[in-house]
């Protein structure tokens, strides 16, 4: 299988000089992360040998997790960002499912990594800044199709599934993007999006990282902090979902008009700005337009297929599409449904071949489950999902039988529907429709009951997971084979 020059490693060398990082008010340049990825590479080293091996990365958005990143990509071994906000219990599914013997882990989350590691053989590395013990930096030549990052994903199976990424989606992912969306050298970025989602780890991270420019991570979004961002000048790339949008454009409205003034003004002077991971609501296009005079460029993607469609840098960005094919990247509609093939498709399931080949058709194309309508000028419109078991709320997709499973751990629940109502802030909101063993139980937002569901499954699955709307009946509709024909709970809310 043909080698290839990973892009991180050539900027390594290209643009040593330059910031490559800024996080908690700490700069890092190409050469320093070069050296740091290196000892910390070193240390794995010592630890494993094998090859398509996970190692495990628990840190928030840091220097620690792109250091840590960078050093598993050197050694040629398979990444799997863990999220640290979410409980134990998923991250321990995730540990577990990926058979992990070593955990990269941020400082900050040492006692987490202890508890989530407890009774196991996995050891823990503490990703420290360090330099390497010998004066040659090394840059692996990976195979294109060796695995290089795994992101775990709900799709449509109760549980998440481990999404095989390898070094060749990636640099063809990161060529293609950094050449279609204009990426400079001198260009600066804010991702405040969760690095174990491909979003903010593909489209921002590694494509700034590529292309020589600077990130700057952020752990938790804050809408005054990312305006003033924008209005110190030095900002030029910023990518979010449509949620974020919508709370900086209301944290817009709350300002004097002076303020609003300076801030429209220096946000017009950025030279992207992309929104993608849900649909983007034509009131909310408009309304960012006004603002900041930006038609926000929408593409689409997933785990599996990374970006596949967009729309252009330069030319007609259409409200309500997400553009055309990129370079290299092959689409077709199947009874509507949306068919991708190309370097950018992913390789497999982790340990679910049974998944993998029915994802699958007989010639090669990646099913995606989403419909979709193309114009006569090959502009795609995205029309929903085939499957009813997903839902997409603030940038995330979620899997509507992971939840249901979840719930049905209760011994005063008979059975629950979960599913996606539209909502204009968040695309979907989670949606529980109940049938207690108790058939006096109404759950709703104001009762205690509600309160102490939400908690117990807080500690159980993902805070953006939960539902944030319930309702009680006394039995589910269901077709003729026994299955909840979840459209007709729609009008319960």
């Amino acid at each position: 299988m043909p080698q290839i020059q990973f892009p991180i490693f050539s900027a390594f060398q290209k643009y040593k000089d330059n910031t490559a990082l800024i996080a908690s008010h700490q700069k890092l340049s190409f050469h320093e992360l070069d050296r740091w990825s290196e000892a910390l590479s070193n240390q794995i080293h010592h630890e494993t040998q094998s090859t398509e091996q996970c190692i495990g990365i628990l840190a928030p958005s840091s220097l620690e997790y792109a250091a840590a990143l960078c050093a598993v990509f050197k050694k040629g071994m398979i990444a799997v960002p863990l999220q640290p906000l979410h409980p134990i219990a998923e991250l321990k599914y995730i540990i577990e499912n990926s058979n992990l013997n070593l955990l990269l882990v941020h400082q900050d989350c040492l006692d987490q990594a202890k508890e989530l590691t407890r009774d196991t053989k996995i050891q823990l590395l503490i990703i420290e800044r360090a330099e390497p013990t010998h004066t040659a930096l090394t840059y692996l030549r990976p195979d294109e199709g060796q695995a290089a990052l795994m992101l775990y994903t709900s799709g449509t199976t109760s549980r998440p599934k481990g999404v095989i990424i390898t070094f060749g989606n990636l640099e063809f992912q990161m060529r293609t993007l950094c050449k279609e969306w204009g990426w400079q050298s001198t260009d600066r970025a804010i991702n405040t999006l969760p690095l174990h989602h491909l979003h903010g780890v593909l489209n921002l991270l590694l494509c700034s990282l590529a292309s020589g420019a600077c990130c700057e991570l952020y752990p938790k979004f804050d809408a005054q902090q990312i305006w003033e961002r924008f209005s110190s000048g030095e900002i030029t790339v910023f990518m979010s979902v449509p949620t974020i949008y919508s709370k900086l454009a209301q944290h817009w409205d709350q300002q004097p008009p002076a303020v609003q003034k300076k801030w429209s003004e220096q946000a017009a002077r950025l030279r992207l700005m992309v929104s993608g991971s849900a649909a983007l609501p034509l009131p909310l296009f408009e309304k960012w337009k006004t603002i900041t005079t930006h038609s926000l460029l929408e593409r689409y993607g997933m785990t599996e297929i990374g970006m596949a469609i967009s729309n252009p840098y330069q030319g007609d960005r259409r409200p309500k599409s997400v553009g055309k094919p990129l370079p290299g990247v092959e689409v077709r509609l199947v009874a509507d449904e949306i068919q991708i093939k190309g370097p950018n498709v992913f390789r497999e399931y982790w340990k679910r071949p049974d998944v993998t080949e029915s994802s699958f058709t007989l010639d090669g194309w990646f099913m995606t489950g989403d419909q979709a309508r193309v114009d006569s000028d090959g502009y795609y419109y995205i029309l929903g999902r085939t499957s009813q078991d997903i839902i997409k709320s603030g940038g995330y997709k979620i899997s509507a039988l992971e939840i249901e499973s979840v719930l049905l751990e209760r011994d005063d629940l008979l059975e629950v529907a979960i599913l996606g109502i539209p909502d204009q802030e968040w695309g979907e909101k989670v949606a529980a429709v109940c049938v207690w063993k108790d058939q006096k139980a109404k759950i709703h937002h104001e009762s205690t009951q509600y309160l102490e569901v939400k908690e117990w499954l807080k500690t159980r699955i993902a805070h953006y997971k939960v539902p944030t709307r319930w309702n009680s009946q006394n039995e589910l509709p269901k077709n003729a084979m026994g299955k909840v024909i979840k459209p007709n709970l729609r009008h319960f809310f």
